[in-house]
């Protein structure tokens, strides 16, 4: 094939075949007898001018390649894409909800900076809030899962349900200090909590699991302690040439393909929007989801109620009902006003006591945490209607952590698991799973 442009398309020559080129025309100049060895005069500057030449045509093939999809990189194929109305998805921080403890009235205002204690990965708060005192601790009393309370001047969250004890309560650090029935989580020192979102200070996902951002930054009078009692939820890095490229080519086929599908390719595309399964019931009577007659149902993970529904109305073919657990009001051009119904999964949590035979020469110091992190790591990964399968668990972490020689998971929707199961997860519900909610139990094995 010629260099350069033909029927064939591009064709660059390599920089040996530029040096020959170039060595032959001198000779042609200078004659025959020229010394063309590298070391030479004629050969060092065949060289410079070789090098110089090769990158004329890297140019030339990058210009050539910019003008197709599968060619270009960067720029050239965010502008490709931004024909077909496809931009490139940003990078997004990771986002993490703090748990502040301190003095009751300790206003935090938005910018307020936690870390993570071991890696220093900086989160920075996106909402104020005040402390507010919680409720004493008493004996005999009934706690559910969540219930927060305050003793010995610190705090705490009930992590196991149940009747706490006649007296004492908690008063320990540890993550999970037994009373009678009830079990409970030090949250912090100080007598007053509040919740606060926050995102990572830098973008991409960068992780912060459960437990570890116990750093205060940036000090206030009154505010005495942090912690993170869920794993953050990661961000994402920029999207890479080659997602670029597939999403471009998923959303040109969506708009060619059955409505459903475009339906989902238009909701896909809002902000933040994660993943989208589209339903819907064609028939004359409602069906057995309780879907209304021609009607469609978005079930949405991420992005704001707004945005969604608004993507919803543009999407829908008029006369067609959406339907859903969530209702936005969309104002269309004429000032008139339409109800967009669409549905978020629903969460079930997913509690794990992963009983581990271990090889104590090769498990890692981290093993537990490393344990932990496999299984977030593969659950986030899972869709809505995935089961929850306490082999598959297993195998994250026999696959992904050294020295483990035999796992069992015991996985169940409430506190403390006691079974190896299948747990049956509809459709529109998804399976959530948490560092928090692992328990990692080791046991030395033999090789």
């Amino acid at each position: 094939m010629p260099w350069g442009v033909s029927s064939e398309g591009f064709s660059q020559p390599s920089l040996d075949e530029i040096k020959t080129e170039l060595e032959q025309s001198f000779r042609a100049a200078f004659g025959e007898g020229i010394d063309t060895d590298p070391q030479s005069n004629f050969g060092q500057l065949i060289g410079i001018l070789a090098e110089r030449e090769s990158d004329l045509w890297a140019l030339g093939q990058a210009v050539w390649s910019a003008f197709t999809p599968d060619g270009a990189t960067g720029a050239s194929l965010d502008e490709l894409c931004g024909i077909t109305g496809t931009v490139r998805e940003p990078a997004t921080p990771s986002t993490v909800t703090l748990t502040a403890t301190g003095t009751n009235g300790t206003a935090l205002l938005v910018g307020r900076i936690a870390s993570v204690a071991t890696i220093g990965t900086r989160f920075i708060t996106t909402a104020a809030g005040t402390l507010a005192s919680l409720t004493a601790w008493a004996s005999g009393t009934a706690y559910v899962v969540g219930d927060r309370r305050s003793n010995a001047s610190r705090s705490y969250v009930c992590t196991t349900a149940g009747t706490s004890a006649g007296s004492g309560g908690p008063t320990t650090t540890a993550s999970a200090i037994t009373d009678n029935t009830v079990v409970w989580r030090y949250m912090g020192e100080g007598t007053a909590a509040v919740d606060i979102t926050a995102e990572s200070e830098d973008d991409g996902p960068k992780t912060g699991t459960s437990g570890t951002i116990t750093v205060i930054e940036t000090p206030v009078a009154g505010w005495s302690s942090v912690i993170n009692l869920l794993d953050a939820t990661l961000g994402t890095d920029l999207e890479t040439d080659a997602a670029l490229r597939l999403r471009r080519e998923e959303e040109l086929n969506a708009q060619g393909n059955a409505a459903l599908e475009a339906i989902r390719s238009d909701v896909l595309d809002v902000e933040d929007v994660i993943a989208c399964t589209v339903f819907e019931n064609p028939d004359d009577v409602t069906d057995g989801d309780g879907m209304p007659p021609h009607s469609v149902e978005a079930l949405v993970r991420g992005g704001t109620d707004a945005d969604i529904a608004a993507a919803l109305f543009a999407s829908v073919a008029a006369g067609i009902q959406t339907y859903g657990t969530t209702t936005e009001v969309v104002t269309d051009s004429q000032g008139i006003d339409h109800d967009i119904s669409f549905s978020r999964p629903v969460e079930k949590t997913v509690y794990v006591t992963l009983n581990l035979i271990i090889d104590e020469d090769n498990y890692p110091a981290d093993g537990d945490a490393q344990a932990k992190a496999a299984i977030v790591a593969w659950g986030d990964l899972q869709n809505t209607g995935k089961d929850v399968v306490s082999s598959a668990i297993s195998a994250q972490v026999l696959t992904n952590v050294d020295g483990v020689l035999d796992s069992e998971a015991l996985i169940k929707l409430t506190a403390g698991p006691t079974v190896t199961t299948t747990i049956a997860i509809a459709m529109r519900e998804l399976a959530v799973y948490d560092t928090s909610r692992i328990n990692v139990v080791t046991t030395p094995g033999t090789p």
